[in-house]
């Protein structure tokens, strides 16, 4: 399973959505898949309008929005690369821009995709959020499918800027620490983070492990962040981490292309 939580953090006045998994995916009996799992993606949203050749080939809107989920990996990945796809393939001649609530809606309708087959019975949970260039503010949608393929969403716009929205198991845990860990401090700024990152290193539920990841829409684009685990190795040394992947070790270069994948603490 998963833990995934997404919230507003107001280092920013105006507020930014974060969003911070861990990395490992697990069978149902909880044995460990991979530590390596990516759980939270940016979703690239590019439309296009006719060129002076005719073709739909100008691009007047370019944005990238959050993705994330907990759950049945196969289905996740499914809806998550044929959303990819087709929400960088969007045309208009009149220049029209999808709302949040429309690609929610979108989602929504390749997911049921999905569930069709009766046989084929999963969960999962999945939201999509980021900044709306239609209402002009950020919005985060979330949506389940339970095991009897019964689909269920809602916006959960309002609730994320006091609150925050956890996805997967131990929800009422990760709740009680974020809750706990509120009750020292002002604000909630990274306070999610931080008790994501401590159930991972304190391997405190088998279900949750390997490493955090961090996406972050800042200025009004969705971005993932790399993150610099303040935990030394043996030699003393701090990593910089990507889904469990140490960039310094780990992979190093491409060819001779460096990594370059913002950090943050």
């Amino acid at each position: 399973m998963s833990s995934i939580i997404i919230w507003t953090n107001y280092e920013n006045p105006s507020g930014e959505l974060w969003a911070v998994a861990d990395s490992r995916y697990t069978h149902p009996d909880q044995r460990i898949i991979t530590d390596n799992g990516p759980k939270i993606f940016e979703l690239p949203i590019i439309c296009q309008n006719p060129s002076s050749r005719g073709f739909f080939e100008n691009t007047y809107y370019f944005n990238k929005i959050g993705f994330a989920f907990a759950g049945s990996v196969t289905a996740a990945l499914c809806i998550y690369t044929n959303a990819s796809h087709i929400l960088s393939h969007l045309a208009s001649v009149e220049k029209n821009v999808p709302s949040i609530e429309d690609i929610n809606k979108f989602l929504v309708r390749i997911a049921q995709s999905y569930t069709l087959p009766i046989n084929n019975p999963f969960e999962m949970e999945f939201s999509v959020f980021g900044w709306c260039p239609v209402r002009k503010e950020n919005k985060v949608f979330y949506t389940s499918i339970d095991s009897k393929n019964h689909v269920t969403t809602d916006d959960k716009s309002e609730e994320c800027k006091e609150l925050s929205l956890i996805m997967g198991c131990h929800k009422q845990e990760i709740f009680q620490k974020i809750n706990d860990a509120l009750s020292k401090e002002t604000s909630k700024t990274r306070i999610p983070l931080m008790v994501l990152r401590n159930v991972v290193s304190e391997h405190e539920f088998p279900e949750i492990g390997g490493t955090v990841q961090l996406g972050i829409n800042i200025n009004r684009t969705f971005n993932l962040f790399s993150v610099l685990n303040p935990f030394t190795d043996e030699n003393g040394k701090s990593s910089l981490q990507f889904r469990n992947f140490d960039l310094f070790n780990d992979i190093q270069k491409v060819g001779n292309c460096f990594i370059n994948i913002k950090g943050m603490c």
